[in-house]
């Protein structure tokens, strides 16, 4: 019979997985955005976190793993994303342009610092890219923006030769455009940036509308 010194460990409870997993994440966020990617050592960020640098290669798949897992949790992009979706429809289509750019850029601008070392690895590494666009609010905020100018179309508003993908690729890629490369990049104010966005969403307005 199995004595109790030699049974096997229990698989850990959820909640403290879940526990765990965000020791690693808050300490990774950390290091990530002091050291950058390359210098940052998940024997450092486990040491911080306060577990085994095992669990790091268990839970997120090694270090690339827990860089996408950071860029997920920063801002809490996707339950906002759902909370963003679940408003009431705008009055016009200038209006629903202007709320979304200012959504985007709001989330965008929090996610800064996380963006910048995860968009430097998507570069150069292959497969990270292709974990990177299945982590990403973006498909999801595409989709979402698609159903709710759908239902301005039903509604009479929005131009039936118009098309509704390409309308919300065209607002999605605006708000990267203004809530990253703008500040990030192009070194751009704030100030410039929240008027460009009210002059897109005008212009985005004029030109879908069905009128």
């Amino acid at each position: 019979m199995t004595s109790e010194a030699t049974k096997l460990p229990t698989a850990p409870r959820r909640r403290d997985r879940q526990a765990t997993e965000a020791a690693f994440i808050a300490a990774a966020t950390e290091i990530f955005a002091e050291r950058g990617f390359e210098a940052t050592t998940t024997k450092a960020v486990a040491r911080q976190a306060g577990y085994s640098e095992a669990l790091i290669q268990l839970y997120f798949g090694g270090k690339e793993g827990l860089l996408l897992a950071v860029i997920q949790n920063e801002g809490g992009g996707e339950n906002e994303l759902s909370e963003f979706n679940a408003r009431p429809l705008a009055d016009d289509l200038e209006s629903e342009a202007r709320e979304t750019l200012a959504f985007m850029i709001d989330l965008l601008v929090r996610r800064a610092s996380g963006l910048r070392i995860v968009l430097a690895r998507v570069l150069v590494d292959p497969k990270f890219k292709d974990g990177f666009n299945c982590a990403t609010v973006r498909k999801n905020a595409k989709r979402a923006l698609i159903a709710r100018l759908e239902r301005h179309r039903d509604l009479g508003r929005f131009r039936p030769d118009a098309d509704p993908a390409a309308s919300a690729e065209l607002l999605v890629s605006l708000g990267f455009q203004l809530g990253f490369i703008h500040g990030e990049i192009l070194g751009g104010s704030s100030v410039d940036r929240d008027q460009l966005a009210g002059s897109f969403a005008a212009l985005f307005g004029r030109a879908t509308a069905n009128s």
